[in-house]
């Protein structure tokens, strides 16, 4: 749910969920205590999680959201997606 109005805030109400104050307002929305979710939104797990999710993010030269990556055992790869052309996607997940 915190995804779908994370998108809402996004694409519809033009709000930037990179901002603080967005996501504890989200947050309150969804019912979440916004005073205890400001306190986690910060601290030092909740940075290393992020941080570790960037981290990852270049580590498989991924830059955008949503995104596709193949796994498998010659290793991985990015698959560009292409919204209006799906065998674009299908031919570089099967070659």
């Amino acid at each position: 749910k915190m995804i779908d109005l994370i998108q809402q805030s996004y694409y519809l109400d033009a709000q930037n969920p990179s901002e603080d104050q967005t996501l504890i307002a989200l947050a309150g929305k969804l019912g979440i205590d916004t005073k205890n979710f400001g306190k986690k939104l910060n601290d030092k797990k909740t940075q290393e999680l992020l941080l570790n999710d960037i981290a990852l993010m270049q580590s498989l030269n991924v830059s955008s959201f949503p995104s596709l990556v193949l796994q498998t055992a010659d290793g991985i790869k990015p698959i560009k997606i292409d919204y209006n052309n799906a065998n674009s996607i299908l031919n570089q997940i099967i070659t």
